[in-house]
């Protein structure tokens, strides 16, 4: 058995004949093809040079090292703020007074029968402000909201249904049409 040392190197001829430093002492390090990485026992022909020299060399060479580099834990997954109703009413407000309002409310989570509530005008946003009047429409969610970090917020907020404002001609329509329900009513 023929044993090549790590870090050997050789170098294979044009007729495929491999030589080592030590067989060709004249030849620049340079010219030297490559190295072998660890150590290999080959077995040896009759004539003392190694079984199939082309195959076994070039299973040695050593390649480009791939480099493992430790398995980097996944990305922590981002979280967002997340802002989750818990209940849901419609309301209609019934009085209005200084510093509060009433208001029958329709349970939109939990059908049940409609409810009666008092609210402080601080309950309000500037805009919906002007909206507040008997009969004005409005929505009331309390909820839960969990930040980024995971503080939890519980949430309560009143919204006015904003209807768009009918045109002169969507108003003589609307008459019209009540004058001519009325006349087949016999409301007249």
């Amino acid at each position: 058995m023929s044993e090549l040392a790590a870090e050997t190197y050789y170098r294979i001829d044009e007729a495929g004949v491999v030589t080592t430093p030590g067989e060709a002492p004249g030849i620049e390090r340079s010219e030297w093809s490559a190295h072998v990485s660890t150590a290999q026992t080959w077995p040896e022909m009759p004539d003392g040079k190694p079984a199939d020299t082309a195959g076994l060399i070039a299973a040695q060479v050593e390649a480009p090292r791939i480099i493992r580099l430790p398995a980097r834990p996944a990305p922590p997954r981002l979280r967002r703020t997340v802002t989750e109703p818990l209940q849901e009413w419609e309301g209609v407000v019934t009085w209005v007074k200084a510093e509060a309002f009433g208001a029958r409310l329709t349970d939109l989570t939990e059908p049940g029968p409609d409810e009666e509530a008092e609210f402080g005008l601080g309950e309000l946003s500037e805009g919906d402000r002007p909206l507040l009047e008997p009969g004005a429409v409005f929505y009331w969610t309390m909820a839960r909201r969990v930040r980024e970090t995971g503080q939890v917020e519980n949430l309560s907020f009143i919204r006015f249904r904003r209807l768009p404002a009918w045109t002169r001609r969507e108003r003589n329509e609307a008459e019209l049409r009540a004058k001519v329900l009325s006349e087949r009513l016999g409301l007249n």
